[in-house]
C-alpha cells in the first residue's frame, strides 16, 4: 500500500514490473496474483482506488 500511495497518483502510474521492483527494495517478494489480491484489499478494506490498465 505504500509504494502505490507514495508513488502513484492521478498523473503518474506504475506497471507491474515496476510495482515488484519498488517492493523487492522493502525485501518483499511478491507474485502478480497476490498484488491483485492486495489491490482488493486495498480498495475493499481502506477505499483506495486502484485503476489497472
Amino acid at each position: 500500500m505504500r509504494v502505490m500511495l507514495e508513488k502513484t497518483d492521478d498523473d503518474y502510474a506504475l506497471t507491474m514490473s515496476q510495482i515488484m521492483d519498488e517492493l523487492e527494495k522493502y525485501d518483499v517478494t511478491a507474485e502478480r496474483k497476490s498484488i491483485y489480491a492486495d489491490f482488493a484489499d486495498m480498495t475493499e478494506k481502506f477505499g483506495i482506488e486502484i485503476i489497472k490498465e
